[in-house]
């Protein structure tokens, strides 16, 4: 059942990412953002995958670093420019109203609270480690794809990239956002590379369609 919706899931990052692509530049960074936001809230969910214990978020880290890609591709470097800051604005703000809705006293009437804090209580950590992770990985990914950019096929540009990139984010982000949280860091470490490499064989042969498809820009 698990893997059914987990195709489904990879079909819709790559719908949505065709979509916010066509739409325009600042769309696609806010789709690049929104990933990485999603990723983290919903990064302490752990499901049975191919029969591994994994967590469901994968997709969207990879989705966001394809995506930052696609943007590479379509816009040029000038058209990644400020989107760092944007993602260290935003995650900023999560982690500040995180702290201030777990401050919050609730009311006798309250059903949800506890939920909340279950679920937000890591929230700060998480989101921080994140931060850090995707600073680092996105900028790696950056150069490295523009070191690569005359030098090989798109196809391969973009498995390299992701690739490289997806062992640091999922190195880095275990053991600084998820270590003591998650029952097993090492499977977790094990596993989600082999689902990251999954989604990467299922998104990136899409890469010239997409872009394809993308309304004519001129850079």
């Amino acid at each position: 059942m698990n893997e059914g919706f987990f195709f489904l899931q990879i079909a819709a990052v790559l719908v949505f990412t065709m979509a916010a692509l066509r739409h325009s530049k600042e769309a696609l960074i806010g789709w690049i953002i929104l990933q990485g936001l999603l990723a983290n809230l919903f990064v302490l969910k752990e499901i049975s995958l191919f029969g591994f214990l994994v967590t469901p978020t994968d997709t969207y880290a990879v989705g966001a670093i394809f995506a930052l890609n696609l943007l590479r591709e379509k816009w040029g470097k000038e058209g990644t420019k400020g989107i760092l800051r944007m993602q260290t604005l935003f995650f900023s703000f999560v982690i500040v109203m995180a702290i201030f809705q777990m401050a919050y006293i609730p009311s006798t009437f309250d059903t949800t609270s506890a939920a909340y804090q279950t679920i937000l209580g890591p929230m700060p950590r998480v989101l921080a480690a994140s931060l850090g992770c995707l600073l680092l990985v996105q900028r790696f990914d950056l150069f490295f794809y523009s070191l690569l950019k005359h030098r090989i096929p798109l196809f391969w540009k973009n498995v390299f990239c992701i690739s490289i990139a997806e062992i640091l984010d999922t190195l880095f982000f275990t053991f600084l956002g998820l270590f003591g949280l998650l029952s097993s860091p090492f499977d977790l470490i094990v596993v989600s590379l082999t689902v990251k490499g999954i989604i990467i064989v299922s998104l990136v042969p899409f890469t010239r369609l997409v872009l394809t498809y993308a309304k004519p820009v001129s850079v």
